[in-house]
C-alpha cells in the first residue's frame, strides 16, 4: 500500500516539473531544417530565429505533452 501511495505521489509530482523534448522540422518526416527544442510543459516559448515561422511539423521525442500548437 505505501508503495502504491507513494508512486502515486510521484507522478503527480513530476510531471509538473518535467521538460518535453520535441523535434522540429520544416517538412514532414523530420526533413528539410529540423531541430531538437526543450520545454517547459507548462509555458509557451518563441522558437530560435533560425527556425522560427519554418517549423511545420513537430513530434514528441521525450515527456509528456497533452497538446501542442505552432502558431505565429
Amino acid at each position: 500500500m505505501k508503495a502504491i501511495v507513494a508512486a502515486t505521489l510521484l507522478l503527480n509530482i513530476m510531471p509538473a516539473l518535467s521538460s518535453v523534448v520535441f523535434l522540429l522540422s520544416s517538412e514532414s518526416n523530420g526533413g528539410g531544417l529540423s531541430k531538437t527544442w526543450v520545454v517547459d510543459r507548462w509555458k509557451c516559448q518563441n522558437l530560435d530565429s533560425d527556425i522560427d515561422k519554418q517549423a511545420s511539423w513537430t513530434f514528441v521525442a521525450s515527456g509528456l505533452a497533452n497538446s501542442y500548437l505552432l502558431y505565429e
